[in-house]
């Protein structure tokens, strides 16, 4: 097959999508002939891949040069990567939705897939309430138009695929955009200053609306109770914030690192810290680079968790309920005071991310579901 990734960000930019979509063109590459058609100017090159800059969000109706470009070079598929925002200021482009129903009417022979990484934004205040209209009549085209719709967790799969009902719905997880160290536990301590018997809990990425601190700071004060010298080791943009939440124990700031500098800052950590106010799910990165690198990671359980995750508690990871701030400090107690049951849970991280997270596999799972949606099982085998 011919296909096409349609997304406006790519490495060396800061995006996470961005680098979804490099990652994926790369792994699809080893069977299909793949192309990414970007806004990003100065995209990297991927081995095997064409990355075209062909259009331009200076204007919303940028993205309507896609048109000539699929016209003079049809594939058999466009997959379009999806997260409101990265389309437009406020969530807001209907020239996205129009190019597609152009596609369909001026180029018949491409299939169009949606990706989708985020819904809309939830009404919690009148500014939402306002962009949650727009956000939802836009997913809602963007689906309809679509002949195969993607998500990257399953509880989205249960609570949209009524939306969609002639149209086939895949969950495809999100793999680690930050690779597998293989620095010892010994040498990124050293590389960071840390000593190596302190006790080192770790946050890693930003410090946004979904990400709780309120339970990172119950797991630092039941932590300290019993362990007065633990410290707190943090990687990315807000470590001011962090300082500021956490007086209790010293914080490590190590800041914004390269994806390579991230994964040995991983190795130093005894208990990486990842709560989310809905819930560990298949589409956390921050998580998912930590079961990668091997990480025993303390979460939540919450109302975008999905089965896989509740199912196989204990591969790498354990969860809490995500109301109960008090039993995710203690659970964080018992596993910094219990090497052994660290150790044993950090040892099933690893094989657990291979069987679910590897984009050999998410390649091969978008690659069946194109090709024939009804031969593909919901489950994951792991």
């Amino acid at each position: 097959m011919r296909i096409d990734l349609l997304f406006p960000a790519l490495p060396p930019a800061l995006d996470g999508i961005g680098d979804y979509t490099a990652e994926l063109a790369a792994h699809l590459s080893a069977t299909q002939v793949v192309r990414i058609l970007t806004a990003q100017p100065d995209a990297q090159t991927i081995p095997d891949v064409r990355v075209q800059p062909c259009f331009s969000l200076e204007r919303r109706s940028g993205v309507l040069q896609v048109l000539d470009v699929l016209a003079e070079q049809p594939p058999d598929w466009l997959v379009v990567q999806y997260n409101a925002f990265s389309w437009g200021m406020y969530g807001l482009n209907v020239h996205l939705p129009y190019l597609l129903w152009r596609i369909q009417k001026t180029v018949p022979g491409v299939q169009i897939a949606v990706m989708f990484h985020e819904d809309f934004v939830p009404i919690e205040d009148w500014k939402f309430a306002v962009m949650t209209t727009w956000q939802r009549l836009q997913f809602w085209a963007l689906g309809t138009l679509a002949d195969h719709v993607f998500f990257s967790i399953d509880p989205w799969v249960k609570r949209y695929r009524s939306w969609f009902p002639s149209t086939p719905v895949t969950h495809l997880p999100v793999g680690s955009n930050i690779p597998r160290s293989t620095l010892s536990r010994e040498g990124s301590r050293k590389e960071l200053g840390i000593a190596q018997d302190a006790p080192v809990m770790g946050v890693f990425g930003t410090l946004h609306a979904t990400r709780l601190l309120s339970h990172i700071r119950e797991a630092v004060r039941a932590v300290t109770q019993m362990m007065p010298h633990a410290q707190l080791l943090y990687v990315g943009p807000h470590g001011a914030a962090l300082r500021s939440a956490v007086p209790e124990v010293p914080v490590i700031d190590a800041g914004r690192l390269a994806a390579d500098a991230v994964a040995r800052a991983f190795r130093a950590m005894d208990l990486h810290l990842a709560p989310f106010k809905d819930g560990a799910s298949t589409r956390r990165g921050s998580l998912i680079a930590g079961l990668h690198n091997g990480v025993a990671t303390l979460s939540t359980r919450g109302p975008l968790t999905d089965d896989v995750l509740i199912q196989k508690e204990g591969q790498g990871y354990t969860l809490v309920p995500v109301g109960n701030v008090r039993a995710f400090g203690a659970k964080a107690r018992y596993l910094m005071m219990d090497a052994a049951e660290r150790r044993e849970l950090a040892a099933r991280a690893i094989p657990f991310y291979d069987c679910l997270f590897a984009w050999p596999l998410i390649a091969d799972r978008m690659t069946r579901a194109l090709q024939d949606p009804a031969s593909l099982s919901d489950a994951f085998r792991c």
